[in-house]
């Protein structure tokens, strides 16, 4: 069963409970915003960012090796494989 988009975001704040979310938009955004921050390092010092195929290959990692459902590891590598098509774009 696909998870839904508040389930999505409650399964990304599960695996970096350490960042803070805008709570103030609808969950599917939140999440996708969080998601290209990610990818684009954007939370580390501008010279020594890694590009956004490294930062998918440790999500992945962290998502694959995490205690989420099978159905949750899969929507959010999906989800987190259709932005970085976006950012690559």
């Amino acid at each position: 069963m696909k998870p839904s988009s508040e389930q999505l975001l409650e399964a990304y704040e599960s695996l970096w409970n350490n960042r803070i979310l805008d709570r103030n938009s609808p969950a599917r955004e939140i999440t996708s915003a969080a998601i290209i921050r990610e990818l684009k390092d954007e939370l580390t010092h501008p010279r020594v960012r890694v590009k956004p195929e490294q930062k998918f290959y440790q999500a992945i990692e962290r998502i694959v090796y995490s205690a989420l459902s099978r159905d949750e590891k899969v929507a959010l590598i999906q989800l987190y494989a259709v932005i970085l098509n976006d950012i690559k774009e």
